[in-house]
């Protein structure tokens, strides 16, 4: 399977855009894509979105227009720009997929029904109030984009694991961070109630 991913990954990247008519060449990009992941992996059904950038993300959802492979969000830090940019597109993701959707499922299953529901103000609210504090937390981006070790202290400080520290991790994180982040979980928390101590 993994021979067939490269493939598909080798297939794609041949595409140059042509100068002269840019929207032909959208529309024959789509259909070689197409037939190219139904040559090399008919068996293929999903697709995790995972650009780096919504520029990115947005070039993908408009290549796989009219694709049989169904769309899973999987960024966590743009998870809910995922679903609202594309949201009117036919090709929207159909499910949310990644280790924080994984660890805070109520709160992304919450957003997900508020999004098929078309409550697309509320969706919002549960994005910034209960998920994207966290996903800068375990990002490290609020300590200077510490990714490596941060995760681990936020899951052991929700109960999820026992310890942050790993074999292989010379790292410890420093008081300050570690009380901020109990700070910071404490606030979310008056949102939610499916962690904390």
């Amino acid at each position: 399977m993994f021979k067939k991913q490269i493939e598909v990954s080798a297939l794609a990247t041949k595409y140059q855009p042509c100068k002269e008519d840019g929207e032909f060449c959208k529309e024959n990009f789509r259909r070689y894509l197409n037939l190219m992941i139904r040559k090399a992996a008919p068996m293929f059904q999903f697709i995790k979105a995972c650009p780096s950038d919504m520029t990115s993300y947005l070039t993908m959802v408009s290549a796989m227009a009219n694709s049989r492979i169904k769309i899973l969000a999987g960024k966590s830090y743009y998870m809910f720009h995922q679903l609202r940019s594309v949201w009117d597109k036919p090709n929207h993701p159909v499910g949310l997929t990644g280790y924080i959707a994984g660890v805070l499922s109520v709160e992304h299953v919450q957003m997900w029904k508020e999004f098929k529901s078309g409550n697309i103000d509320k969706a919002r609210q549960i994005w910034y109030s209960k998920i994207l504090p966290l996903v800068e937390l375990m990002y490290g981006s609020q300590f200077g984009w510490s990714e490596d070790i941060m995760p681990l202290e936020v899951l052991k400080q929700m109960g999820i694991i026992k310890t942050s520290r790993t074999s292989h991790s010379t790292k410890n994180v420093s008081d300050y961070p570690k009380k901020e982040i109990a700070k910071c979980l404490e606030l979310v928390n008056q949102n939610t109630k499916v962690y904390g101590k």
